[in-house]
């Protein structure tokens, strides 16, 4: 454990690094970095994986997909899962290999189509929760899916209607309720409605976090973008403190 804090570290001290060479006058906030001040060593980057949900937009923005890949890949790894595997890997591979070759119009329409099918469906994974589960912290955490994730199928719609005169595209957004359908299924059969949702949700926020990473490439809308990094910031900081809380129920 101690070894991948350690390699966990470097990965983010070296995106740290990029991410201040692509913009030398972005600080993150509450940090100051005097004239002349050399640059962070690994003691000033052990600071556990959970910087990786504190990381604003405009640093996820400027550091490149596939370190934040490892960074995330990393997180897995620390918790116990094997190398090369990450929560949402099966689930989101299916948005990830529509989305892959797509650019421009069809990406956007396709992306948003997919984002909203799949934040619906994790509001129905937060209210199957709601209804069943009784950990307090767990029942917190589907709110506040719910509260974060409403708005921004809203604000996709809008941009749909506004920008490409759209609706949500059917054939998106199917493949995504069919990825909904197994892990509500998976949930249920499940004999801790708290574990379950966990379970489920590590793997279905890392399948929004796959499909963000694209969006990070290839929308051609900033505002696009900036709700992509939101995406990728917020539920990576969700994955991991998920995976501690599971973490501390199998001690």
């Amino acid at each position: 454990m101690t070894h991948r804090k350690t390699l966990f570290a470097a990965l983010l001290a070296a995106a740290l690094t990029t991410t201040a060479l692509a913009n030398p006058d972005h600080h993150p906030p509450g940090t100051t970095t005097p004239p002349g001040a050399a640059p962070m060593g690994m003691g000033g980057a052990m600071m556990g994986a959970d910087a990786m949900g504190g990381m604003h937009g405009p640093m996820m923005g400027h550091m490149p997909s596939g370190m934040m890949r490892q960074m995330h890949e990393m997180m897995a790894q620390m918790h116990g899962m094997p190398a090369g595997q990450t929560p949402g890997m099966m689930h989101g591979a299916a948005g990830t290999t529509e989305l892959g070759g797509l650019a421009g119009e069809e990406f956007e329409v396709a992306f948003m189509s997919m984002m909203i099918a799949h934040h619906q469906g994790a509001i129905a994974m937060a209210d199957w929760v709601l209804e069943r589960g009784d950990d307090p912290e767990v029942l917190a955490a589907a709110r506040a899916v719910k509260a974060a994730q409403a708005p921004e199928i809203e604000q996709m719609t809008t941009w749909l209607r506004a920008w490409y005169d759209a609706e949500v595209d059917g054939a998106s957004a199917a493949t995504m309720d069919a990825e909904m359908s197994g892990m509500m299924t998976a949930m249920a059969e499940g004999p801790d409605p708290d574990a379950a949702f966990l379970t489920e949700m590590i793997a279905h926020h890392q399948g929004a976090i796959d499909m963000a990473q694209l969006a990070l490439e290839r929308a051609t809308h900033a505002e696009l973008r900036d709700l992509a990094r939101d995406v990728i910031v917020t539920q990576a900081g969700e994955v991991h403190q998920y995976q501690a809380w599971l973490a501390d129920s199998a001690d």
